[in-house]
C-alpha cells in the first residue's frame, strides 16, 4: 500500500508539471504573435507552373462550375498540377 501511495504522489507531481507547462504554452500562444510571411516570401515558396499549359481557360472553368455567384477564381498548382 505504501508503494501505491508513493507512486500516486509522484504521478501527481509529474502531471502537475505537465499541466503547468501546457497552461504556460497556451498563454504564450495566446499573447505572442505568430511570424508572418510577406507576399514576396510567400510567392517565392510556391511551385512554378506555366499558365499557358493549363488545359482549361478561366471562362470554360466558370461555365463548368455552373454557378453564377462565383466572385473569385484562383489558379493554383498543388503537387505541380494546375487546378482552379
Amino acid at each position: 500500500m505504501h508503494a501505491l501511495t508513493v507512486l500516486h504522489r509522484w504521478f501527481g507531481v509529474a502531471f502537475c508539471l505537465v499541466f503547468a507547462m501546457w497552461f504556460a504554452s497556451g498563454l504564450v500562444m495566446h499573447w505572442v504573435a505568430y511570424p508572418e510571411l510577406t507576399e514576396d516570401e510567400r510567392v517565392a515558396g510556391l511551385s512554378a507552373f506555366i499558365p499557358a499549359a493549363v488545359p482549361v481557360v478561366p471562362v470554360a472553368a466558370l461555365q463548368e462550375f455552373k454557378r453564377n455567384d462565383v466572385a473569385r477564381l484562383r489558379l493554383a498548382a498543388p503537387a505541380g498540377r494546375p487546378v482552379y
